[in-house]
């Protein structure tokens, strides 16, 4: 196992800082506040219950905020995290309608892209992989979620029964990684 920290950086949504809260697990700062300069650094980062996984929550739900990513606060934060942790994982809010995750993108060292199975246009996702391009980071696979088995295009359908296929599938097969 590597030491982990996830950090919601959906400010739109914040599904994660819900679902942590849900659990019992509440931060006393968060992200948003963070770089905002409203707070520091102490209770940014907190504790779950799994002993190699820490967690960052967004805060509240509100409008994106592309430029506090950007922001040296930002900058310092991520510096300090990659000292502490083996992996830092942020999850940023979709492509396209927002910009915040293009803002991180230069950020970050690799980039997993998660579309929605049966919903997700293939043109959408183009636009979302141009979208992202200028940081020339590396793509190192896409998350199909919601995938059904009958709805599913026969690679993904057969995925378990092909080993040596670049794709894994989930045990409910609700969420299928082709690595790139």
């Amino acid at each position: 196992g590597k030491k982990t920290v996830l950090i919601d950086a959906d400010f739109c949504r914040a599904r994660l800082t819900r679902h942590f809260s849900e659990v019992g697990v509440k931060s006393q700062s968060v992200l948003e506040g963070y770089l905002a300069g409203k707070t520091d650094e102490e209770g940014l980062v907190i504790a779950t219950q799994h002993p190699l996984m820490d967690f960052i929550g967004a805060g509240a739900e509100k409008a994106s905020a592309p430029h506090a990513f950007r922001s040296p606060r930002m900058i310092e934060l991520i510096a300090k995290l990659k000292a502490s942790y083996d992996v830092v994982l942020f999850d940023a809010p979709p492509v396209l309608p927002v910009n915040d995750a293009v803002a991180l993108s230069p950020l970050v060292n690799l980039r997993l892209l998660v579309i929605n199975a049966g919903k997700t246009l293939q043109r959408n996702i183009h636009h979302a992989l141009t979208k992202m391009d200028p940081s020339r980071q590396t793509l190192i696979g896409i998350v199909l979620n919601q995938v059904s088995h009958a709805s599913s295009p026969p690679a993904v359908r057969s995925c378990a029964s092909r080993p040596g296929l670049p794709v894994s599938c989930n045990s409910d097969r609700r969420q299928v990684l082709l690595a790139i």
